[in-house]
């Protein structure tokens, strides 16, 4: 990768230049007008950090646990389905990179290439999502396949339940399997012949974690699988019979809500992952930031707290965990640096953002990530705030 990449924006650009438009949209896309994907970046924007003087940061440690397991940073990759579209090394490149950088990779329940393979990496920082559907053997066989792997963390989707209307894959007829493109699209990928020959060489397009009848599920089957298998009837009681029967973390992918939190914890949830898929479903609700702190003070330490969505800078990381989240994850970012460089782009871009976030750690005289809390920031909303020596808690709320 260029060496003149300096920060998550460099990379997406240099992805942008190597991919066709229609993938490059299925990625940067979101549903319906992009609102949501919007504002989870613009949230960060509504906090101020807080520079402090003479303190001695010589040393400054980024290690934490998830979920027990220790990681070098409050950094995961974010689940994401189909990324060979971006390069033949998929799922496996991107957590070899998550694993060389000591940091946890969540597995995708429509990932190109099966758990079993992917945890080959390290089942320790392998976590496996699901997504529940109506063939329940394969499903419970995606549970049984994790298990057997070695992985202890499993995710499940709760916002999943419906499809969800994104235009820009629309237009480029990647609403049917297989796609129907268009003479523009065509010509546009044939002005990228690097990914063409990777796709013409790579392994084929497939959903590895399921295989009926003993084949993975191809490309042109994608979307008649899908429609036969999405279920909506999904209910907190089967939360409660996969807690059961499940003996490893369990972890709710899509927590929007403090009702939803409160319930996921009451059934026994280990893990609360606050996510709006990137805005990918639900368009028109708030950034992540925006409920952060009212599902930590709703789960009250009773599990631990996960946030994707516009994560770009050490910056973003120090304001998700001062408003009370235990890591934040990239998903985006992550595809960029597979497209544009595969295992070393991943890999690149996990080093800039532990790099970013020692240098804000720094800045705002923290040497330890458990130190970072609400005192840390201020908010922006009120500017003689950020210039005062009172912390979060009186400008937020009215102190």
């Amino acid at each position: 990768m260029n060496k003149r990449i300096a920060n998550l924006h460099d990379v997406e650009a240099a992805a942008r230049k190597k991919l066709p438009a229609m993938i490059y949209d299925y990625i940067a896309g979101a549903s319906h007008e992009e609102y949501t994907r919007d504002r989870n970046r613009a949230a960060f924007q509504d906090y101020y950090l807080r520079l402090r003087n003479f303190v001695d940061v010589s040393v400054i440690d980024t290690t934490l646990t998830m979920l027990g397991t220790p990681v070098a940073a409050p950094i995961f990759v974010s689940p994401m389905g189909l990324l060979g579209g971006f390069h033949p090394g998929a799922d496996i490149a991107a957590a070899q990179a998550a694993r060389r950088n000591n940091l946890i990779f969540m597995h995708s329940a429509k990932a190109g290439i099966g758990i079993k393979e992917v945890a080959k990496a390290d089942p320790t920082f392998i976590w496996a999502q699901l997504s529940f559907m109506k063939d329940t053997a394969l499903f419970w066989q995606h549970v049984q396949d994790a298990k057997n792997a070695g992985v202890r963390t499993i995710i499940v989707m709760g916002d999943v339940a419906l499809g969800s209307k994104r235009d820009r894959d629309y237009h480029h007829g990647l609403d049917s399997m297989p796609p129907k493109f268009s003479v523009r699209d065509t010509l546009n990928t044939a002005t990228r012949p690097g990914w063409v020959y990777r796709y013409l060489t790579g392994r084929p397009f497939t959903w590895g974690n399921y295989q009926p009848g003993g084949k993975p599920i191809k490309l042109k089957q994608m979307i008649d699988f899908e429609v036969e298998n999405r279920i909506s009837s999904i209910t907190w009681d089967d939360i409660s019979k996969l807690r059961e029967r499940w003996g490893g973390n369990l972890v709710i992918k899509g927590t929007m809500t403090t009702d939803d939190a409160a319930e996921a914890v009451d059934r026994g949830v280990d893990g609360i992952f606050v996510s709006n898929h990137g805005g990918r479903q639900l368009d028109g609700q708030p950034a992540t930031l925006d409920v952060l702190p009212g599902i930590v003070d709703t789960v009250a330490g009773r599990a631990e707290i996960y946030l994707d969505g516009g994560i770009r800078r050490g910056e973003d990381i120090v304001k998700a965990l001062a408003l009370g989240a235990t890591a934040c994850g990239v998903a985006r970012p992550a595809a960029y640096g597979l497209a544009a460089a595969g295992e070393k782009g991943v890999d690149r871009v996990l080093r800039i953002l532990q790099d970013e976030l020692r240098t804000v750690m720094g800045l705002t005289g923290t040497t330890a990530t458990r130190q970072i809390g609400p005192k840390h920031l201020t908010a922006a909303k009120d500017r003689r705030a950020a210039h005062s020596s009172s912390d979060i808690s009186a400008d937020l709320l009215g102190a």
